[in-house]
């Protein structure tokens, strides 16, 4: 049940930067905007996120290389069978443990 939370918090995430990147030109540029702590995302008033879920099991999900042009962001699976990336590239080589989202622009 966690492991396909965690899968549904970051497609929400993806989908979300993605209609950042849309409205903006940009994906989020605010510092942090991946942690759970995250003010709402917005553009011209209008919120794209509300708020940044955070793992189901306390503290946050993990980035490897997130800029305003592209981003990678893990969560660790409890079962490997949910994985589908490295830990360390964003390479969705399903090894490691993690399950990432990244750009789609």
């Amino acid at each position: 049940g966690r492991d396909q939370r965690r899968i549904a918090d970051l497609k929400a995430i993806q989908n979300a930067a993605e209609q950042m990147v849309l409205l903006s030109g940009t994906y989020p540029t605010t510092s942090g905007w991946y942690l759970a702590t995250s003010p709402a995302w917005s553009v011209a008033g209008q919120v794209v996120l509300a708020k940044v879920p955070g793992d189901p099991k306390g503290g946050n999900y993990v980035n490897y290389g997130v800029t305003n042009s592209s981003y990678c962001v893990c969560a660790v699976m409890e079962a490997k069978k949910n994985s589908n990336a490295e830990n360390t590239q964003c390479s969705f080589a399903n090894s490691d443990g993690y399950f990432c989202v990244k750009n789609q622009q």
